[in-house]
């Protein structure tokens, strides 16, 4: 298995070496809520575009996979609650503290 990821991680380096040395056309990149103006390649532009979405979609799928190995606040809340009624001291509490009201 580890041959095969070696072999189409080259594979993508390669082609994106490729892209980016036919794409030597410099453009202007404007950060628009910064003051900040960058003069960069179009293939390095467009690779550190791509990379940047791989690594946020990278950082969502590990957080999805976090959220569903833990176990929900609002289920353990439900475990609790039913737990704390069949135990008979927490009975005998809540019918003391409706005889107090009334």
């Amino acid at each position: 298995m580890g041959i095969i990821r070696s072999f189409f991680f080259w594979v993508v380096i390669i082609i994106a070496a490729i892209f980016a040395v036919g794409n030597r056309t410099s453009i202007i990149v404007e950060l628009w809520p910064l003051p900040f103006v960058l003069e960069t390649q179009v293939g390095l532009a467009v690779l550190l575009s791509v990379s940047i979405g791989i690594i946020i979609g990278m950082l969502f799928k590990k957080t999805s996979k976090i959220i569903k190995k833990y176990p929900r606040d609002d289920q353990l809340l439900k475990n609790t609650a039913e737990n704390l009624s069949q135990d008979p001291s927490f009975s005998v509490l809540r019918k003391t503290e409706r005889a107090n009201k009334v």
